[in-house]
Parts: structure tokens; sequence; C-alpha cells
């Protein structure tokens, strides 16, 4: 079964053999996607990047076993235009969020990585820690099989979020 996750948006696809094309081929060429953005970390302290501290176990862990990359670049600061931008290829002044609480365009409806990986056959899944990510704020669950926003604690006056290993028990009860 293949699968993609995202965990502060927790994107999460698995591509399903038996939704596969070509199921054979599909287990080569159609790997498990986990996205996991993670705000506001900076590479420094974490070990996989060459801090002298072990300070990141479970990070250093999946780091050995995948991609990871050196340089990274966000189009925008707030984490919910940030996120739209990443899950849509499009600059904020092409998708229209350009603050947190602000939703994508609507007209055209931009195309999603969640919305293709679907397409693809790909199972998606999001699970978000934090409110400029819920659905209704950014238009980000179009695509998604299951867009999990079970956000537990309120901070300040409006805004609400979740810890994350709720977030990470929550998706690996997906994943399983």
């Amino acid at each position: 079964m293949r699968r993609l996750i995202c965990l502060a948006l927790a994107l999460m696809a698995v591509l399903p053999a038996a939704r596969a094309r070509h199921p054979k081929k599909s287990a080569q060429t159609h790997p498990n996607i986990l996205l996991i953005p993670v705000d506001p970390t900076r590479a420094d302290p974490l070990s996989c990047y060459g801090y002298s501290r072990l300070t990141s176990p479970n990070i250093d862990r999946l780091a050995s076993q995948v991609v990871l990359f050196g340089i990274a670049y966000s189009t925008i600061p707030p984490n919910g235009p940030a996120h739209i931008s990443l899950m849509t290829s499009l600059f904020p002044q092409q998708h229209g969020a350009t603050i947190n609480g602000m939703h994508m365009t609507t007209h055209p409806h931009p195309v999603t990585l969640a919305m293709i990986l679907h397409r693809l056959g790909y199972k998606t899944g999001a699970y978000i820690s934090a409110w400029p990510l819920k659905k209704g704020v950014t238009g980000l669950g179009r695509g998604f099989e299951t867009y999990n926003q079970r956000l537990s604690y309120h901070y300040k006056v409006v805004n609400v979020a979740r810890r994350g290993d709720e977030v990470g028990r929550a998706s690996r009860r997906w994943l399983e």
C-alpha cells in the first residue's frame, strides 16, 4: 500500500496496489510520500543537519532513510499561505492568500498536490496542527480523502491548535 503523509499539514498518500494502473510497476515507480512541513523549526539545531548534540533522534532516524534536502525556501513567512504555495506550486500573489486566515482563490481553482496524487491512485490524508491550515480557512482540503483537523486546545482568544504527539498518533492510525 502506498501512502503520502504531511504532518504540520500532515499530507499522506498511499498507492494501494489494487487501485494502481500497473500494480507491479507502481510499487517500483510510485513510492509512498511523507511530507512533514514543520513550522518554525530551523535546520541548524537538528542533528541530521550537522548539529553536534543529539537533539532530534526521531527526525534523525527518519532522515537516514529518506531524501534529505539541504536547502529549502518558503515563498512567504505566514504558515497558511506558505502551505498553500507548497501544495499548489503557486506564489501567494497567484493563489491569493497572503496572510493567515485567507482562503486561496476559487477562480480558477488551483490544482493541489493532493488532487494530483489522488488522481494517480494514491490514498491521501492530511493531519494538521494549527488553525491557519484548517480547510475552511485555506481551501487545502481538496484532493484529500481524509483531512483531520481535530484541534484540541485554545490559546490567545481565537487560536486553536494541537500538540505534535496528538498529530502523530492520529496520522499513525491512518497509516496503519
